[in-house]
């Protein structure tokens, strides 16, 4: 995990809400832009989504973790932090985010193992419900994400 201050955010999480855990979603998102294969890089694409360099503007980033292609995940909100990702399920799920665009092909190996370890982590330490569900941001909103591919 390499949490916000090693990746260099520039927003204190302390006044978001808290989350109840444990949850009962998982969603799986992808953010679109940029792919990242190496650590530096990855931060740096971290760094862009927090700042949305699109003109808008966020309180923080919407996700709970970002995993990118580097294999390794990246602190969003985090686990005890109600994310604002999927309109309806904020205060029941988690959001992980896969940095890249996912329609026709899938995250490297190295970041899907990372989504598993992540969520293997999160029910041994209560913070998934064991009768948890997996969906996809489209199952809960207007939307192509995560990608077919990803999706699928």
């Amino acid at each position: 995990l390499v949490t916000r201050e090693e990746w260099g955010s520039i927003v204190d999480r302390d006044d978001l809400t808290f989350i109840r855990l444990p949850v009962t979603e998982v969603i799986i998102h992808h953010t679109e832009g940029q792919e990242g294969c190496n650590t530096e890089r990855c931060k740096e694409l971290v760094r862009n989504i927090q700042a949305d360099k699109n003109g808008n503007f966020w309180v923080d980033i919407g996700y709970s973790f970002l995993i990118c292609g580097d294999g390794k995940v990246y602190e969003g909100r985090g686990w005890d932090k109600q994310g604002a990702h999927t309109p309806g399920h904020n205060t029941i799920g988690i959001a992980i985010a896969f940095i890249g665009n996912f329609d026709e092909k899938l995250p490297t190996a190295a970041a899907l193992n990372a989504a598993k370890a992540l969520i293997e982590y999160g029910l041994a330490n209560g913070k998934i419900s064991p009768d948890y569900d997996v969906i996809g941001h489209r199952d809960a909103s207007a939307t192509t994400c995560p990608g077919d591919a990803l999706y699928n």
